[in-house]
């Protein structure tokens, strides 16, 4: 089969580059390179890997790299997440507590870094601030109702979102029976400040109304792809309740609830289910994680009836604006079932600034012979990046003036080999694209006097993947 110039001399040259490194790695030499020398190979090989693979398919691309798609594992081998065992006692995570925690990561004080936010089993809501920063977390002691918060929940699901599209983090609180509080920020990115403004706002229909059943986790995301913030909820049985949001993204109106959509089916052996979306697999589109548990039963002498926490991944096989979730977990998805812990509540963010996804749950365990109960809070650290060779491209920019309130002035400082941008993209708190633009070498200048105040990510794009990402702020 011919391809179209200028792709045939493009494959060549991957051809050349391929049997280079593979000749490298087979005598060793490769990893006697300096990592800056390792890096410029890769980053070059990446590129024209980008280039070709919308032309060649993807099997021919892999036949041609041999042993280095090992060297291009997050990019090529299918985008697999392998995960750490879940562990406590890191970053100053809290070890044991009483009550139930329901943790959510977010960047509440706009410094670049990610806070922790829970939700409490009697009400209240607690915050530590990350004192680190974006590569070494580390969580302050807690403060108890900050910013003026205070639930009237006695089980509180916090979830946050920008839902007044102002530029800052808004919180809904979801009870114990599906009932939402509405916590609009007041203040800024920077110093928010939280006002109560009401019970079920926004047409929300609460789940156990129509349902009958109690315990809903919450998860604000662009489901549809229109810019707005949808809710999805999980049941105390393995389901999930979505309410598509047919407002807009200042004034949200969420529709009557719908049980199971987009694929996904009632799973009867699991309960308390937690859902978090992300792009795990790198496509463009949300993916889905959910945890819950399930019970084992132990007969020795007595019957006992010991929880254990799972994990289950659902890749998006639909599109971006009509996803379509199916269960993929195995090769694509490995996180350790806990023994004897109820997952309730889970978060995501890379935590570790690695350029992956890593997870934070809190996990409930009951001591079936002392009679003792707690929660403490698990980190899963995503590995799919441990290899210490680099396995995404991560350009640099910079960015004048920044924060900037009219024109932001970009350039790319550091592009190795054959990897620039074509387009850049201007992506709010929600992750909605508010603004793209062609990339033009030397100078791009965007125009942000219509976006409101607040925080931002500038993301690079090489062939629709991410090449490089930087926190904006824009002051008004």
């Amino acid at each position: 089969m011919k391809h179209p110039q200028p792709f045939s001399a493009k494959y060549r040259q991957f051809k050349s580059l391929s049997k280079k490194i593979n000749h490298l790695i087979s005598t060793g030499r490769f990893f006697r390179l300096s990592k800056k020398e390792q890096n410029k190979l890769i980053q070059k090989l990446q590129g024209l890997y980008l280039k070709l693979k919308g032309v060649f398919s993807t099997q021919a691309l892999k036949r041609v790299l041999a042993s280095a798609a090992l060297l291009l594992g997050f990019e090529i081998a299918g985008q697999s997440q392998v995960f750490a065992p879940p562990v406590t006692d890191t970053f100053g995570l809290i070890k044991k507590a009483t009550e139930f925690r329901f943790p959510n990561l977010v960047d509440l004080d706009g410094d670049g870094d990610f806070d922790l936010l829970t939700g409490e089993y009697k009400g209240a809501f607690k915050y530590y601030e990350n004192i680190g920063n974006a590569q070494s977390p580390e969580f302050s002691t807690e403060m108890v109702n900050p910013f003026n918060l205070d639930s009237v929940y006695y089980v509180n699901f916090p979830v946050t979102g920008d839902l007044d599209d102002d530029g800052d983090y808004d919180i809904l609180s979801v009870g114990y029976y599906g009932s939402t509080q509405y916590f609009e920020n007041v203040g800024d990115a920077q110093n928010p400040d939280f006002v109560s403004r009401g019970i079920n706002p926004f047409g929300i229909i609460t789940g156990y109304s129509v349902y009958g059943e109690y315990f809903y986790m919450p998860s604000l995301v662009d489901l549809d792809n229109d810019g707005d913030l949808d809710l999805v909820v999980g049941g105390a049985y393995y389901h999930q309740i979505y309410y598509e949001n047919t407002g807009t993204p200042g004034a949200p109106n969420f529709a009557s609830p719908k049980k199971n959509t987009f694929g996904l089916t009632e799973d009867s052996t699991c309960y308390l289910t937690s859902q978090v979306f992300a792009d795990f697999d790198n496509d463009g589109d949300y993916d889905m994680v959910t945890a819950a548990f399930t019970y084992d039963y132990y007969v020795n002498g007595y019957n006992y009836s010991y929880s254990s926490g799972v994990f289950k991944y659902f890749e998006n096989i639909g599109t971006p604006t009509s996803p379509v979730f199916e269960s993929s977990t195995g090769s694509k998805f490995a996180v350790d079932t806990v023994k004897s812990i109820i997952p309730v509540g889970l978060t995501v963010a890379d935590l570790d600034n690695d350029g992956d996804i890593d997870m934070v749950f809190g996990g409930f365990n009951y001591d079936y012979n002392t009679y003792e109960s707690g929660t403490s809070l698990y980190y899963i650290e995503n590995l799919q990046n441990a290899s210490g060779i680099a396995n995404k491209i991560n350009i640099e920019f910079s960015i004048t003036p920044n924060p900037s309130s009219d024109y932001l002035n970009i350039s790319v400082s550091n592009a190795e080999g054959e990897i620039t941008p074509e387009s850049l993209e201007l992506v709010n708190i929600n992750g909605t694209v508010v603004l793209t633009q062609r990339y033009t070498n030397g100078l791009t200048r965007l125009n942000i006097k219509s976006l409101p105040a607040g925080n931002y990510f500038l993301i690079a794009r090489n062939a629709g993947k991410a090449i490089g990402t930087q926190k904006v702020v824009i002051a008004k």
